[in-house]
């Protein structure tokens, strides 16, 4: 599933409503998301730089609930199940 960022959606809330979609649940059923990533960490990757060019690459991912999500320059994330990610 690819579900786009909001411009002034967290990155934090974004994760949390993609997978809550991806997994058909609702938010609160899902685990808290300080048990895969620091969501003010995550946050703060993506915010807008005070000074400089903006940032315009980069990508994080990582596991929550049952799935793989993957963030991709502040613009989209998706969500993988786990069960269908191949391992090494």
């Amino acid at each position: 599933m690819r579900y786009q960022i909001g411009p002034d959606e967290p990155v934090d809330v974004a994760v949390v409503s993609a997978v809550s979609a991806a997994e058909e649940c609702a938010p609160e059923a899902l685990p808290q998301l300080t048990e895969a990533v620091n969501p003010d960490a995550l946050n703060e990757i993506f915010a807008p730089k005070d000074e400089g060019p903006t940032r315009r690459s980069g990508t994080v991912s990582f596991d929550y609930s049952n799935s793989r999500v993957t963030i991709e320059r502040n613009e989209y994330l998706t969500v993988e199940p786990l069960d269908v990610i191949p391992t090494p």
